[in-house]
């Protein structure tokens, strides 16, 4: 109707199509974009579709002469920055909720040319620094859609990133991935979740929608369920259960699933999970799990590589002459660790889309069913243990040439937190204390009150190094 409009103004009714189409797209704008910018379906690939629709009609009405509703223009100017913001450090999105890797420096520039051309952001990632100003802060949190971003910098080869995923179902395109992450560093996405697949009934469908596709928890062998609990597919206000802090040195945030597991979400556990990013070094999940009875903990990480081994509790990457990661788990009895890396028997597990499928929204339909999809291994951490409990994970990227050390422990706390101790290259060793705020948690001589404190333990008496 817009375009109709818009071509044959003859028409006596032309301008009440212009009007009732710009009016309605706004109204759909307005319902389907959050204030932080993403498109409620909470998919990479069809915030592009989104905005792409919404983009036509504006450019439209700009050539028309056509006044648009107040707002317009500021809604698609923060899905612009919703793009810059969430982009990986070599430009291109995670792949979320049948989404893609595709690159936003394209779609930025069309942003910063001609919607928002004031925006010194958006000027400064369209023009690759040239000109604008950048960004004031590196990590970002976007209340609405539950992503927490935590980056060391901005788009450079040795930066690292890190994303919780903390938020609604989605109205559309959902997958059963809450508190899933990713990590990227060194110019390579190195956890990945296994993306999407083409719309049918397969098994290859099920695993990417399911939780094992996924870079969080199981339960019993059973995935999260939150299909068809509509109240969890959108939000009106923030998401409520997220905490989120940031400065210079550190990242944390942390989430909540409490939805149940299994197709009738019998099984009521109900798993916290933090993230702390120490920049640029390395980031620790905490995952705390609670409900009643013994039960099986099912901790996945999908690595974007070819090969893994295992050592302890230490799962790393080895492929030859690109960036590694390790995966190292603080050791705690029972314990367990696999790699699965191609498997379709008893279900599909360790496989992700080939990258050239991962950096396109659209999947070439004519493909035969076995194309795109490339194994990698998934560390599969196990524990079989009574309720409540505690795990905890070291995750850090390492430079090309460099063999991945890394190795945790828990240590003994006092007060309401988590105390880690860390081993990196070159005999560093630091401890991570992780708290509340206005709370004292202590662990020896070190301590804290606020939500994060890093000190250097490689001398004789721990140095506070940062806190947050």
């Amino acid at each position: 109707m817009a375009r109709a409009g818009s071509d044959f103004p003859e028409f006596r009714e032309s301008a009440e199509w212009r009007k009732l189409a710009t009016d309605t797209l706004y109204s759909q704008l307005a319902q389907q974009v959050y204030p932080d910018g993403a498109q409620f379906e909470l998919s990479t690939g069809y915030q592009y579709v989104a905005l792409a629709s919404f983009l036509r009609v504006y450019r439209l009405a700009k050539r028309s002469g056509v006044e648009l509703p107040a707002g317009y223009a500021q809604r698609l100017a923060a899905m612009y920055r919703c793009d810059l913001y969430l982009a990986e450090p070599d430009w291109r999105l995670p792949d979320l909720n049948d989404g893609s890797r595709r690159s936003v420096l394209e779609s930025l520039a069309v942003g910063a040319g001609d919607v928002a051309p004031e925006d010194p952001v958006l000027k400064w990632a369209a023009s690759g620094g040239r000109t604008g100003t950048p960004p004031t802060t590196t990590s970002t949190l976007f209340p609405y859609a539950g992503w927490m971003v935590m980056r060391s910098g901005w788009h450079g080869s040795d930066e690292r990133y890190g994303l919780l995923e903390a938020g609604p179902y989605g109205y559309g395109h959902q997958h059963e991935d809450k508190l899933n992450l990713i990590v990227y560093g060194y110019g390579r996405e190195h956890i990945s979740d296994a993306g999407y697949y083409d719309y049918d009934a397969s098994d290859w469908r099920r695993y990417v929608l399911s939780t094992r596709g996924h870079n969080t928890i199981r339960i019993d062998g059973q995935d999260q369920h939150r299909a068809g609990l509509h109240e969890t597919y959108l939000t009106k206000e923030p998401v409520g259960d997220l905490r989120w802090a940031t400065n210079r040195a550190l990242d944390y945030g942390a989430g909540v699933y409490a939805d149940g597991y299994g197709p009738r979400r019998a099984t009521k556990v109900v798993h916290h999970r933090e993230l702390v990013f120490v920049k640029p070094d390395y980031f620790i999940v905490v995952d705390k799990l609670e409900g009643e009875g013994v039960h099986q903990i099912e901790s996945l990480f999908h690595l974007n590589h070819e090969e893994a081994e295992i050592e302890g509790p230490v799962a790393r990457s080895v492929d030859p002459g690109v960036s590694n990661v390790v995966v190292a788990a603080a050791p705690r009895e029972g314990l367990q660790v696999r790699i699965a890396k191609g498997e379709t028997i008893p279900e599909v597990q360790g496989f992700i889309p080939h990258e050239r499928w991962r950096a396109s929204w659209r999947v070439p339909q004519a493909r035969a069913p076995a194309h795109g999809k490339r194994e990698v291994p998934a560390d599969i951490y196990t524990l079989r243990t009574t309720l409540p409990a505690k795990l905890v994970y070291v995750l850090m990227p390492c430079p090309v040439g460099q063999r991945p050390e890394v190795t945790c422990r828990l240590l003994p706390v006092e007060g309401p937190g988590t105390a880690v101790h860390v081993s990196l290259l070159a005999g560093q060793q630091g401890a991570v204390l992780i708290g509340k705020p206005g709370q004292q948690v202590s662990c020896g001589r070190m301590g804290t009150r606020r939500q994060v404190a890093v000190f250097d333990t490689s001398g004789p008496s721990p140095r506070l190094l940062s806190e947050l």
